[in-house]
């Protein structure tokens, strides 16, 4: 579970942008379950970061879990999962008296019935629901997001998910996560 970010600092007067990469790597999963679920709990994330902007994301956070349904389908497909998180960013809002430090929390979900979940592969991009409250920065007039996610280790004893909130739009959120099995 990492995160790198690089600035680019390319035009004239200089702009600093953020451009992060979030990301998951693990063990190539073995003993793979074909039946039964999986809850997973939060291990350890990336901290979020917005991309586009020069807002800091300093003090941004994320909570999140993840459940796998066991079923083997077309395609190396091993069943499908349920992804759920909250992420908190910090932003600035302006009021008469200046600027007004605050924070939005952005709620995300997959759709009911989950997504398609592969072996060690995050090969295929789900769509999430995404809900901010207040609308903030990345999600001025409502929003979406994509979330892709693979189970590694001996038994699919661990899980990893890449998100981003408002990926398309001139200012998004991206961060990852590393989930454990709960005990069986």
């Amino acid at each position: 579970l990492t995160h790198t970010t690089a600035w680019q600092n390319e035009s004239a007067p200089p702009t600093l942008t953020p451009n992060s990469l979030h990301y998951v790597w693990g063990e190539k999963p073995t003993a793979i379950p074909t039946s039964g679920r999986l809850s997973y709990s939060l291990f350890s994330a990336t901290q979020p970061t917005y991309t586009g902007t020069q807002m800091s994301s300093e003090g941004a956070t994320f909570n999140g879990q993840l459940e796998v349904t066991f079923k083997p389908g077309f395609s190396g497909q091993i069943g499908r999962y349920q992804f759920s998180g909250t992420v908190t960013m910090p932003y600035i809002t302006t009021s008469a008296e200046g600027p007004v430090p605050t924070t939005a929390t952005y709620t995300l979900s997959t759709a009911q019935g989950g997504a398609p979940m592969f072996a060690g592969s995050f090969s295929n991009t789900s769509t999430l629901a995404v809900t901010a409250s207040p609308n903030a920065s990345a999600c001025p007039s409502g929003c979406t997001g994509t979330v892709n996610a693979a189970v590694f280790g001996n038994g699919a004893q661990a899980a990893g998910a890449v998100y981003a909130i408002n990926p398309t739009g001139p200012v998004s959120i991206h961060g990852a996560a590393l989930f454990t099995a709960a005990p069986q």
